[in-house]
């Protein structure tokens, strides 16, 4: 019984994800944007995102970081010419 009732509300899940996304598109459509793609039928297919620890996240921003200063430094002080 609970199978059978989980299969009818993913079939209403999809339904309204269409439903929405018709909805969108003729938004986009209305004002000139081109429609979104649908998405693969089923989760699954989707490739899982890979969770980062709070030091990855931290060391990724300081590496972001460093390089834009970097950057900035070097548009401010270019090398001269000998």
């Amino acid at each position: 019984m609970l199978e059978s009732e989980i299969t009818r509300e993913r079939s209403e899940i999809d339904r309204l994800r269409q439903e929405i996304r018709a909805l969108l598109n003729s938004l986009l459509g209305t004002a000139g944007v081109p429609p979104i793609e649908a998405p693969p039928a089923h989760p699954a297919q989707i490739a899982p995102i890979r969770r980062r620890s709070w030091s990855q996240i931290a060391a990724t921003r300081e590496a972001e970081a460093a390089r834009q200063s970097y950057t900035r430094d070097q548009s401010a002080h270019p090398p001269r010419n000998s």
